[in-house]
């Protein structure tokens, strides 16, 4: 006899976790075959392979900044941000639309999404490599490991959209700000964990915690202090701080490595790390001439003139001006900047 079968789904693969099995279905399976990066230059990974990006930058910007933010935005806000000259706005927008869906679209799935009014990515089952970052860092429950920490900061060291800077107005540049800022937080809180991990090898933890005192010399240095006023384990406690878990363990990974470390920090950062950290804007003069400045640090400003003939960037591997420029930023807790070398004349002044 011939009993009738219903097929409910095909399963595509079994997973045995323990005593758990797990079966995988097509409703269930969940696909990232497109990947974003908005850290370093923007990039586009489609299973695997990186995709050719338009040579126009503002396409470029037009792309990144949907999928940063994660909404629609009106037409006539990107023309604005994007195209506010006397040609046809509309077309430009029109155009590199029409280049950036090559790119992301596929026959089966339409990432922009386009009407009259507004423009949206869809970015469903899309990694994005900083909002997965800052995702995982706001996630109580979170207690990510030593590699996928140290994974992190290596995606983190990147500038955020790095070639954009002037590829849109200067509302723009002020998000794209905004933005690079977020980063460098995010980057101090995974310096911060690596350095004071329980888990870490001494010698790693000395190397993250010079990272960190670069980035964050406050935050750092109030760790320090908090640890040389710890209370230090008596000798023959670790055993008994191991076995009560709680304040002894985490005294024994916090309270001995950083003072050490602290006697090899190094007192200024390196060209490389100063350049990350700077941040460039522009003044706009009265004949409409912008002239760009930089800023490192924070608080009260403390401005340098233009000398006769300087660049925002070499400065910094100057002789005469590199160390200058740091010990102002690091100790001065901000320094400014400006540049007669590069300018042009497109927006307004952001003061």
């Amino acid at each position: 006899m011939w009993w009738p079968c219903v097929v409910v789904s095909v399963v595509l693969a079994v997973v045995v976790l323990g005593d758990i099995v797990v079966f995988f279905t097509p409703e269930l399976r969940v696909s990232q075959d497109l990947q974003i990066s908005l850290l370093g230059e923007l990039r586009v990974n489609l299973r695997g392979a990186e995709a050719p990006l338009p040579a126009s930058r503002k396409a470029r910007g037009l792309l990144a900044f949907p999928v940063a933010t994660g909404r629609p935005h009106r037409r006539e806000r990107l023309c604005e941000l994007f195209w506010d000259l006397p040609d046809d706005p509309k077309a430009a927008l029109r155009w590199s639309l029409s280049k950036l869906r090559k790119v992301v679209d596929s026959p089966d799935k339409v990432r922009i999404i386009a009407d009259r009014e507004r423009v949206h990515f869809d970015a469903g089952n899309v990694a994005v490599d900083i909002k997965d970052i800052h995702e995982l860092l706001r996630r109580r429950d979170a207690n990510p490991g030593v590699e996928q920490l140290e994974t992190m900061a290596g995606q983190l060291e990147p500038i955020f959209l790095d070639g954009l800077d002037g590829a849109g107005d200067e509302a723009f540049d002020s998000w794209m700000m905004a933005e690079r800022e977020d980063v460098r937080l995010a980057r101090i809180s995974v310096l911060r964990q690596l350095a004071t991990h329980p888990q870490i090898a001494p010698a790693s933890a000395k190397k993250w915690f010079r990272l960190w005192a670069d980035a964050d010399p406050t935050g750092a240095q109030a760790h320090d202090r908090e640890s040389e006023a710890a209370p230090k384990p008596e000798p023959g406690a670790a055993e008994t701080a191991r076995g009560g878990g709680g304040k002894g363990e985490v005294g024994n990974a916090s309270a001995s490595d950083p003072p050490a470390m602290q006697t090899e920090r190094p007192k200024i950062s390196s060209m490389s790390r100063a350049l990350r950290a700077q941040r460039i804007g522009f003044w706009e003069v009265r004949d409409g001439t912008k002239i760009a400045y930089a800023t490192v640090g924070s608080g009260m400003p403390l401005l340098k003139a233009a000398n006769w003939l300087n660049q925002l960037e070499f400065d910094w591997g100057s002789p005469i001006w590199g160390k200058g420029f740091a010990a102002l930023a690091r100790y001065r807790n901000s320094y400014a900047t400006t540049s007669a070398a590069v300018a042009c004349r497109t927006g307004k002044s952001p003061i």
